[in-house]
């Protein structure tokens, strides 16, 4: 994480470093939930690496090629997640066809289109969950699932409890790094 011989230097990328020393912690740690924990924060590491890199990395052909083909998606996706998105527009944004589209996604993020726009969902709704005290409907309003059964429907397949139970969970365990993600966060809008 911190050496020389690192691939990505904890110096130049503090955040990343955070990250990691969460994951590190939960499986560690392994209280109960801890790998959905751990994947969601593996979803934010790659997010950030994202971040970094999506510009910066000429040496790369794979990188500058297929990531740079979908990150026009998933910028729209990070801003409009809580609106209806369709893979009609997000293939248009990136100027492919709808089935290109599709495999390309998933070839490089290892997810489809919509469940990468369900994992954006939830983990806005996890944070929302933690740090406010809005109701889970108001909640699954905000991060864009029409109705209440939908919303908890999705958060059950990805946490395997509902959103109240996740919430009740998370707030009673005492996990001072998981407080300080949540905490350093922007509020939702």
């Amino acid at each position: 994480v911190g050496g020389d011989e690192c691939v990505i230097s904890g110096k130049d990328h503090p955040e990343g470093l955070s990250v990691l020393s969460m994951i590190i912690r939960e499986m560690e740690m392994t209280k109960v939930h801890y790998h959905h924990i751990v994947r969601d924060l593996f979803g934010t590491l790659f997010l950030l690496l994202l971040r970094n890199y999506s510009g910066t990395a000429k040496n790369s052909p794979y990188i500058n090629t297929q990531l740079g083909c979908i990150s026009p998606a998933i910028a729209y996706i990070a801003e409009n997640y809580m609106e209806e998105v369709s893979i009609e527009k997000l293939s248009h944004l990136c100027h492919v066809s709808t089935s290109h589209f599709r495999r390309l996604f998933k070839q490089v993020l290892g997810w489809s289109p919509l469940d990468y726009v369900q994992m954006v969902r939830i983990d806005r709704a996890c944070v929302l969950l933690y740090n406010c005290d809005y109701s889970v409907t108001e909640i699954g309003l905000q991060v864009g699932y029409p109705s209440p059964s939908s919303f908890n429907r999705q958060f059950r397949r990805i946490h395997g409890i509902s959103p109240s139970q996740w919430r009740q969970k998370m707030r009673s365990e005492e996990n001072p790094m998981v407080t300080a993600y949540f905490n350093s966060l922007p509020p939702s809008n």
